[in-house]
């Protein structure tokens, strides 16, 4: 039986009715190798505020999440930026509003800007660009390697 008859004499397929349990395997393994990289920049980002690394060693981590993560130039570019947009400005926040936006107000004017909350923003910005073009770099140096190179037109 290939269909369920409705109370007015439709009918409808079975797949309406069928019930599958969720289960790991019936994930997408793209979906999963997105989340493990998203998550993983935000261990390489918290651990990098954490001790005190400088900025430009969250781009080199994304480099090497993105050469262990099969994704597409693409996500590792958007999940990485997603990443430590939200990690670095989460932490900028935090130190703004703990210093009560003293430093950040000062440095806010020194570069034009109109508030310390826009500086924030700014800061944010940069680790998200940071991390996102490293994991685009990261993802094409996998395509490079796994692809081989193209010769010719």
């Amino acid at each position: 039986m290939n269909s369920l008859r409705c109370t007015r004499g439709k009918r409808l397929p079975d797949a309406l009715y069928s019930f599958r349990p969720f289960t790991l395997s019936s994930l997408n393994p793209l979906l999963m190798y997105r989340f493990f990289l998203l998550l993983s920049v935000m261990l390489a980002a918290v651990a990098g505020l954490y001790f005190g690394l400088p900025w430009y060693l969250l781009a080199v981590a994304t480099v090497v999440l993105a050469l262990l993560f099969p994704v597409w130039r693409r996500a590792a570019f958007g999940f990485s930026f997603v990443a430590a947009f939200l990690v670095w400005g989460v932490y900028a926040g935090y130190l703004h509003f703990e210093s009560e936006g003293r430093l950040s107000d000062r440095l806010a004017v020194a570069f034009g800007l109109a508030e310390g909350w826009s500086l924030v923003g700014v800061t944010a910005l940069w680790a998200g660009i940071t991390a996102g073009l490293g994991g685009w770099f990261g993802a094409s140096l996998r395509r490079s390697f796994v692809h081989g190179p193209r010769v010719g037109g």
